[in-house]
């Protein structure tokens, strides 16, 4: 059956149909097997399922097609394009990969291969995206208080930094609790690339 043709690399008829861009033979697929959930999040010999490859490709309706069916980011490629994107200063970007993860509460919570919380790679930037960084990573329910393999955490981070504006951000945050997709501002990116 077609739900179980693999290429040399384990790639599924719907990793190919989502790297590529081909909607409509995604939305056939998902349809022809519907009750197979293997086939929705089969993973390839390089740990990648059908939705990482449609987000990467940046074929954003068709990675709504798939969560809409229970797919979502998660894993070790995911954790990489969080930290990539804190640390580029993309903003959009981030909240791009938050929305297609599977699970924000655990996305956020990702790390750099130094044991660096998003919040605390966030810090570091130079730019005014610092401050962005930080309040969208708040309102997914980042932790300050995670500690890197040195010691380090966001709190004393941002008491070295002494920026005002990252002082008041700190201040400002009580509880931490974890936002909604929707309360914390979070859209579904266009859905003019398939």
């Amino acid at each position: 059956p077609l739900n179980k043709v693999l290429d040399h690399m384990r790639l599924t008829l719907l990793h190919v149909a989502s790297r590529d861009g081909q909607a409509d033979v995604v939305k056939m697929l998902l349809d022809m097997f519907r009750e197979d959930p293997a086939f929705l999040h089969a993973v390839d010999t390089d740990h990648m399922t059908a939705i990482d490859y449609a987000v990467k490709e940046r074929h954003d309706a068709i990675a709504e097609v798939l969560m809409e069916r229970g797919a979502g980011l998660q894993g070790t490629w995911l954790k990489e394009r969080l930290v990539e994107a804190v640390t580029a200063g993309a903003v959009s970007e981030l909240q791009r990969l938050m929305w297609f993860a599977k699970d924000i509460a655990v996305a956020v919570h990702s790390t750099d291969r130094d044991g660096r919380s998003l919040v605390l790679l966030a810090l570091q930037h130079k730019s005014e995206r610092r401050s962005e960084l930080i309040e969208m990573l708040l309102g997914f329910g980042a932790d300050l208080t995670e500690v890197d393999f040195y010691g380090n955490d966001a709190v004393s981070g941002a008491v070295a930094l002494g920026d005002p504006k990252i002082d008041a951000i700190f201040n400002r945050e009580k509880s931490g609790g974890i936002a909604s997709r929707e309360s914390s501002g979070l859209a579904s990116p266009k859905k003019g690339s398939s």
